[in-house]
């Protein structure tokens, strides 16, 4: 239990990043398997100090910087205007072909005889109301004024 106390100052004295702790000094002094962990991580950091301090051959050094590097994308604005332009230039000739226009519908009537024609006047308004239509052979005359009748509906003057 009191080693797990020590595993950061362990991991900082093993890199050489602490230089003086007077508990962690005891501890080891004490500690039999915890003065072995600090050897062991003191030979890993001296192994990859090793490691990374070796030259790379120069050969190796030549090929990597002869590779070309690769070639950036440009901007997805830039990759896409073409599919937008050509969007755009669709919905331009759609509304072109079959949009709203200022042409006239063709004249039917063109190539009626004249006496098929409509006139070019307009037509003469009614003097008269056109009289009530009135069918008796079925009785609906009757059944209209039964129900008139009953549901008493002002006549036309009482209005």
């Amino acid at each position: 239990m009191e080693c797990e106390r020590f595993i950061s100052e362990k991991l900082l004295l093993a890199h050489g990043e602490l230089d003086r702790a007077p508990d962690l000094q005891t501890h080891l002094a004490q500690c039999v398997g915890c003065r072995a962990d600090v050897e062991e991580m003191r030979e890993v950091a001296r192994r990859y100090r090793e490691a990374s301090s070796e030259a790379m051959p120069a050969a190796l050094r030549e090929r990597i910087l002869a590779i070309p590097p690769l070639p950036r994308r440009p901007p997805m604005w830039q990759r896409a205007w073409p599919a937008v332009a050509a969007a755009v230039l669709l919905a331009v000739l759609a509304f072109l072909l079959f949009g709203p226009s200022e042409r006239r519908a063709p004249d039917l009537t063109a190539n009626l005889p004249l006496e098929w024609a409509p006139s070019a006047t307009a037509p003469a308004p009614m003097a008269e109301e056109p009289a009530p239509i009135s069918l008796p052979a079925f009785g609906i005359d009757d059944r209209l004024r039964a129900l008139k009748e009953r549901i008493d509906i002002p006549k036309e003057n009482e209005w």
